[in-house]
């Protein structure tokens, strides 16, 4: 997922802590474009580091937005982390094979003795 992509999710979860309760329809419908498995998956991650904050209760909520948006359950759940992990471990196969690739490229240099 890109960065732009990621901060647009932020800024909309933002968005959505911040608007007055009854408001959140109004906010999701204004980016129709976000709402997605990428968007629950934020919220998901957002919720967990609330959480780990001790904002439980904005943390429950959040979560609890993120399951009426995704309509989560446990298999759900299961296969937007496995989503996740899997983009994160063929970004990191991507970033071993271009260190590899360049590494291939360097001419080795030996110094060659003669008696």
């Amino acid at each position: 997922m890109n960065s732009e992509r990621q901060q647009a999710y932020l800024n909309l979860i933002s968005q959505l802590l911040n608007s007055p309760s009854g408001e959140e329809a109004e906010v999701l419908t204004s980016h129709p474009e976000l709402l997605d498995d990428g968007l629950v998956a934020a919220m998901l991650e957002e919720a967990d580091t609330l959480r780990e904050q001790g904002k439980l209760k904005t943390a429950n909520w959040l979560k609890n937005l993120a399951g009426l948006l995704g309509k989560v359950d446990g298999d759900f759940l299961a296969a937007i982390v496995l989503k996740a992990e899997a983009y994160r471990l063929l970004e990191q196969g991507h970033q071993q094979d271009n260190i590899s690739q360049s590494a291939r490229k360097k001419p080795t240099t030996q110094a060659t003795k003669f008696s």
